[in-house]
């Protein structure tokens, strides 16, 4: 899930979109990210092998 700085500003729940995604497929992988802060960036580089 990217761009998660914006999630307050358009009245997203950050925590419902993961939620969402486990309900639909509960073995997948979920990484919160801001690549403008950096936020998670490492997590999805190393989830993807890189």
């Amino acid at each position: 899930i990217n761009k998660v700085d914006l999630a307050q500003a358009m009245g997203v729940d950050v925590r419902k979109l993961e939620a969402d995604v486990k309900r639909i497929n509960p073995n997948a992988g979920v990484a919160v990210t801001n690549c403008r802060s950096g936020e998670g960036v490492r997590e999805v580089v190393r989830a993807l092998g890189l």
